[in-house]
């Protein structure tokens, strides 16, 4: 038997607080507390997911099933909600529902009688069907939208909701809103126009219990790099809009954007997966979607492979994929592995202009290469290899010429040094082509000529020396006549320009160099640690005559911004480990310049800022200040503790007190409390404690 006069049946979309809402608005009440009540329900039951429906039906006569049909409980104990047929999976981290805040569309409320079970989601933004920004505040009162009010339009000030205007949804914003609205209603959404570029394909084989996981998941990611800006919806909704639109580009840009920042606030790692960790963990890797994710999984992959470019794929993460699957960044063994070049070969045509390299860092503080294959073209030739005797006989130049030659075609840098070392046939051609190019016929030039066989036999000031002249016959720099088949050695050279270049060698001086040992005495560096400095920049180094110096500009530059933290540490008169321990305390930045040896590394020498030195020693004298002050409190406490025995001793014994001239002989007791008459003077509190023993004898 229902309890109420009217007991209208829910409409098969409409939520369970609209129907609750229009009961109370049927029977004449302002509010449906009233409604509540009677049914034995406390006010809390209309934010509640879990609301007895049995009470419900006792007052209403409804049927069961219906009410049961609208509500949120699910039947399934590994679900906890629902809405309407679709239940949503338990998620201690995602508020799926909202049930608390009243916002609708007033026009479709209008239009319908009722609020529809889509308003009931948290990502619920706005109207699907008119394109507009949900009803959130009373412009009457200024008031937030409340369920307790008259009617389905009447503000509880009595202002109509339908004579409100709204604000326009954005575009992109309204078709994701149609996507949602259709997955609570069981719709495909193979019919819905997609002017925004979303993944159809993908939402539509998705639950919408998934969906709205996948959702909070990618917002949490997507503000960690960006800030929300949007006045008009919520910043859930504008994390999935700006990740799905234009699939995949806004997905590719979302992750460039998200690598981005974990390069600032992790620690630098080479592999993708790595460098992503945080989010592969939360979004691949969570039981309650893990296979529904496989689509973004598989993008994320193709975004490593042709956008990322800062992270090679390793082959856990492909999956047993080919890499011949359009892969762009390659590490060097999936280079050798598509390619079939051999690790060897591949590392001496690393740094030529055929291989389009990037380095990355590593987790162990190092570096890693990864290829790029856009731009990368390896002619058939350059796998074909002869062993370097072999490619200087065949330019006519000596071996340790060969090996200077370097630039302008393939790094001829090997795995293998001395006889085993190779070059590529290729570029012993390229090197022959571009001599003969730049050469005349032999009696060309009418000036003296000097073949370069015989100045390859000279003893010149260096190698390096020779390598320049085979460098300029190769570039046309000196004039040059050769015969038809004749190799380097037979080509014949201007005597008066190979003569200016030996002349500019040899008068080379080592200005505005210095040598190891010089340095060492400038800058208080250890030798060991001087080949660090020159790769950390601190010291600038150059080539002179074939030895390497260091700028003298570099040096002066040395010894006016840094300090070798040992000579602090001998100016203080302490040690380098003291020192450390200083500048970690009071953030000093420690540059530690590593030793090398012939067994390897050993240790290292910090140094420091010029402008840190300072900070440094005033920390110093703090400390020593501090040590002094607890070494005095220490030794106070040590006198008073032998003037308290002492007079002790005497009131134990009935010893009568050392006297002089009528007098207690204060010099005599501190003597016989073990310490010297210095010390009535330097510590007060020890002759003020004498004083009070010797007053209380009295």
């Amino acid at each position: 038997m229902s309890l109420l006069v009217r007991t209208p049946a829910p409409y098969a979309i409409e939520s369970l607080q609209s129907y609750i809402l229009r009961l109370s608005e049927r029977n004449g009440y302002d509010t449906p507390v009233h409604i509540l009540q009677v049914a034995g329900m406390t006010a809390h039951s209309m934010h509640g997911i879990d609301v007895p429906l049995g009470s419900l039906v006792d007052i209403t006569g409804c049927d069961f099933e219906k009410l049961k049909a609208i509500s949120n409980i699910a039947n399934d104990a590994a679900y906890h909600s629902k809405i309407l047929n679709e239940n949503l999976q338990r998620s201690a981290s995602t508020s799926q529902f909202d049930l608390r805040r009243a916002f609708f569309c007033p026009h479709c409320a209008e239009d319908d009688g009722y609020i529809e079970a889509f308003w009931s989601l948290s990502y619920a933004v706005g109207c699907p069907k008119h394109g507009c920004v949900p009803i959130t505040h009373c412009v009457e009162c200024g008031e937030k939208v409340s369920w307790f009010r008259p009617g389905l339009l009447t503000c509880r000030c009595g202002a109509n909701f339908s004579d409100q205007s709204l604000e326009t949804l954005d575009e992109d914003v309204n078709e994701f809103m149609k996507i949602i609205a259709l997955k609570v209603y069981g719709f495909n959404l193979g019919g819905l126009k997609n002017k925004s570029g979303y993944p159809i394909k993908y939402f539509d084989e998705l639950s919408l219990s998934s969906l709205l996981l996948i959702m909070n998941v990618l917002q949490k990611q997507y503000y960690k790099c960006h800030e929300p800006h949007s006045n008009t919806h919520s910043r859930e909704i504008d994390s999935s809009v700006n990740i799905f639109k234009n699939w995949p580009h806004g997905y590719h840009a979302f992750l460039n954007n998200l690598g981005e920042y974990y390069e600032t606030t992790r620690p630098p790692e080479s592999a993708l997966r790595k460098q992503f960790e945080l989010f592969y963990l939360a979004l691949f890797k969570n039981s309650s979607f893990k296979k529904e994710a496989v689509y973004l999984k598989s993008e994320f992959i193709e975004f490593g492979k042709g956008v990322w470019g800062k992270g090679y794929i390793d082959k856990k993460l492909l999956d047993n994929q080919s890499l011949t699957s359009g892969m762009r960044y390659l590490t060097k063994s999936q280079f050798c592995e598509r390619t079939g070049m051999s690790p060897r070969v591949l590392n001496m045509i690393i740094d030529s202009r055929y291989i389009n390299k990037k380095t990355i860092p590593s987790s162990n503080g190092g570096s890693r290469v990864i290829i790029d294959m856009r731009g990368t073209l390896i002619p058939e030739v350059f796998f074909k290899t002869v062993p370097i005797r072999e490619a200087g006989a065949s330019l006519g130049v000596p071996v340790s010429v060969l090996k200077y030659l370097k630039e302008g075609t393939v790094s001829t840098e090997s795995l293998h040094r001395g006889r085993k070392e190779t070059w590529f046939v290729e570029e012993i051609k390229l090197l022959m082509q571009s001599a003969r190019e730049h050469a005349k016929p032999l009696g060309f030039y009418k000036q003296e000529m000097v073949c370069l066989k015989n100045i390859m036999n000279k003893k010149l000031k260096s190698t390096e020396l020779k390598s320049d002249i085979v460098s300029a016959v190769i570039d046309g720099v000196i004039q040059s006549e050769c015969s038809i088949d004749s190799n380097l050695s037979g080509f014949m050279l201007d005597k008066s320009q190979v003569d200016r270049l030996i002349k500019r060698h040899t008068s080379l001086v080592e200005i505005s160099t210095l040598g190891f040992t010089e340095v060492v005495d400038k800058t208080g560096l250890d030798s060991s640690v001087i080949n660090d400095a020159i790769t950390q920049n601190i010291l600038v180094a150059t080539t002179v005559e074939g030895h390497v110096r260091i700028t003298a500009e570099s040096v002066d530059y040395f010894c006016g911004n840094y300090v070798v933290l040992s000579g602090v540490a001998h100016l203080l008169n302490t040690n380098t480990r003291l020192l450390l321990r200083l500048c970690k305390s009071n953030d000093i930045e420690v540059i530690a310049l590593k030793r090398n040896s012939k067994h390897g590394t050993r240790g290292s020498q910090p140094i420091i800022l010029t402008t840190h030195k300072e900070k440094l020693v005033l920390a110093r004298e703090d400390e020593l200040k501090r040590a002094r002050k607890r070494q005095r409190k220490d030794l106070t406490l040590k006198y008073e503790k032998a003037v308290r025995r002492y007079f002790k001793i005497l009131k134990e014994t009935s010893a009568s007190i050392p006297m002089r001239a009528g007098k207690p002989n204060k010099m005599a007791i501190a003597k016989a409390c073990g310490f010297s008459r210095h010390v009535i003077y330097t510590y007060p509190s020890v002759i003020k404690l004498m004083n009070e023993f010797l007053n209380d004898g009295n």
